[in-house]
């Protein structure tokens, strides 16, 4: 089967086309996804936010680890703040804080909660925000420590 010069040029243009096309849509899928900024926890250390997820169960005292950063670029921020609050729904509770001044060089931050924040069994919101910024909440479940 042969092709006229036209419907050749025709063909090329076609599959230049679609080409480009398909660079742009993995640019614009790989920038979108690059930039979003990720907040995780987990019952053990994090070294990927895959290694996280946005809800746990811990016993009274156990320590929670979190993860801060963004998938395939630096951090760019100078300050990671956790509010913790309890979600019980109980009037008078208090919320407080923990807040990290960084380089914005930073790729990630990973480090954990100490366990005397979880000292009671509940509930517990903890919204992670970069600079000013809220970035996600997760929850907490904490249940009593095991007996000795």
């Amino acid at each position: 089967m042969a092709f006229s010069g036209n419907a050749k040029g025709k063909m090329y243009l076609g599959i230049a086309a679609a080409i480009v096309l398909i660079a742009l849509a993995g640019y614009i899928y790989y920038s979108a996804d690059s930039h979003k900024a990720r907040f995780v926890i987990s019952t053990a250390e994090i070294s990927t936010p895959d290694d996280g997820t946005d809800e746990i169960t811990i016993r009274a005292g156990d320590k929670v680890y979190f993860w801060f950063g963004r998938k395939r670029e630096l951090i760019d921020v100078t300050s990671v703040r956790i509010t913790i609050e309890n979600a019980d729904g109980k009037d008078g509770s208090k919320s407080f804080g923990v807040t990290y001044d960084i380089a914005k060089d930073f790729a990630r931050l990973s480090a954990y909660l100490p366990g005397e924040y979880f000292t009671s069994p509940g509930k517990y919101k903890l919204t992670g925000y970069m600079d000013r910024d809220s970035i996600a909440t997760c929850s907490v479940t904490v249940t009593p420590a095991a007996s000795e």
